[in-house]
């Protein structure tokens, strides 16, 4: 399965993409390089999540918690504190397994207001044939 997240910063119209890894127990985790695009502009958000998407998706072995990655989209979006990344930014998600449709999610915040909580169900179902524009768009079309 491949995996993207993308968070979407409506004041700032920046679209940050992170490369996504698999650790061994089967948890995912954000790390560099963080792809940028205009929010405003298809094209750039295709050619962000196409770099994302040309990288395999690497397996990692499962860090203790004192070695957990740094937090590359707070450090991209240049906050420190999480509350104030997720009081600017959105998230939502496409998964994709090899074969199967595009499956776009919109995720909450949290009860608690700490991180997001996605969708049950997904916002959108694309073919597996769509193109990374026609994914764009419909990001797009969820954000707004």
């Amino acid at each position: 399965m491949q995996l993207m997240n993308i968070y979407w910063g409506a004041e700032s119209g920046r679209v940050l993409v992170p490369t996504m890894a698999k650790t061994e127990a089967g948890f995912w985790l954000e790390m560099d390089p963080v792809e940028e695009a205009a929010a405003a502009d298809a094209n750039s958000i295709a050619s962000a999540l196409q770099r994302c998407a040309s990288r395999a998706t690497p397996v990692i072995p499962t860090p203790n918690r004192s070695e957990l990655l740094e937090w590359v989209v707070g450090k991209a979006a240049k906050k420190r504190k999480p509350r104030d990344f997720e009081n600017e930014y959105e998230l939502l998600s496409v998964e994709h397994r090899s074969g199967d449709s595009y499956l776009i999610r919109k995720h909450h915040r949290s009860k608690e207001g700490r991180g997001y909580e996605p969708e049950r169900d997904p916002r959108l179902i694309l073919s597996s044939e769509s193109s990374f524009l026609e994914i764009a768009a419909a990001l797009q079309s969820i954000a707004d």
